[in-house]
């Protein structure tokens, strides 16, 4: 059979099978994803009080009526209203580098990739690192290309140049500098990674009205980093009912 044919008949098939499956988006990050702040070490809320920028992000899906479904090991939020999806792997106080380990977090992320299989993820890590070094991130996005090959399975991955701090600091903007670098780089080599401007591109004040410390934002700092990803997920998300997820390569005969 002709190889084009192939890949014609191959797209129209996982064309049919990605419309109709709810996309899986994972939230992965520190204590930003998870809405930690310092004023829990002294009265510590509940899980269930806990969303930051993801309660914005699933509200604004939903009202664009997309089929989406977060997913991750933390569930935290569940007295939020309106009601969303609590399901994330938010991190409080991990550096990129210990996410990456087969052993950090518990179980560790490649068994989360295996086990949620999300189609999206959404990375927002480094802020611990306080290291220019985005090694951490790299050895993520290894992990996920280990999953991607071993289960034939794709993941479209968005990274944020992280927030600053309220007292912007040099040692996040240079992370970010080198965050560009190693996402145009894995571009090159073939990977799906889209980058967003968490730091100058959300619109954040860099003050006490986005931030509720001195690392963390609140509400209105976080309904902004919802934003960001919207925009984002938006322009995957109504593209070609998000059959460009799903590879055919696999499909092809040599």
């Amino acid at each position: 059979m002709n190889k084009y044919f192939l890949l014609l008949l191959s797209s129209l098939l996982f064309i049919s099978i990605a419309s109709a499956e709810t996309i899986r988006i994972m939230p992965l990050g520190d204590s930003i994803t998870e809405d930690w702040a310092f004023s829990d070490q002294y009265s510590p809320r509940p899980d269930s009080l806990k969303s930051g920028y993801r309660n914005y992000l699933w509200y604004a899906l939903k009202a664009a009526k997309y089929d989406v479904d977060f997913v991750g090991s933390h569930k935290l939020g569940s007295a939020i209203r309106p009601a969303f999806d609590i399901d994330n792997e938010g991190w409080s106080g991990l550096k990129s580098t210990e996410v990456a380990l087969s052993n950090r977090p518990p179980g560790g992320f490649y068994d989360r990739l295996i086990k949620y299989r999300p189609h999206i993820i959404l990375i927002h890590l480094g802020t611990n690192d306080w290291s220019s070094s985005v090694g951490g991130i790299r050895s993520i996005l290894n992990e996920i290309d280990n999953f991607e090959e071993n289960y034939q399975f794709h993941v479209k991955v968005i990274v944020a140049k992280i927030i600053n701090s309220r007292e912007p600091n040099s040692i996040f903007s240079s992370f970010n500098k080198n965050l560009e670098s190693l996402v145009r780089q894995r571009n090159a080599d073939g990977d799906d990674v889209v980058l967003v401007d968490m730091e100058h591109g959300a619109g954040i004040y860099y003050d006490s009205r986005d931030f509720q410390d001195r690392i963390h934002p609140n509400n209105s700092g976080y309904r902004k980093m919802a934003n960001v990803w919207f925009n984002a997920l938006d322009k995957i998300l109504k593209h070609d009912n998000y059959a460009f997820l799903v590879p055919v390569y696999h499909m092809l005969l040599n």
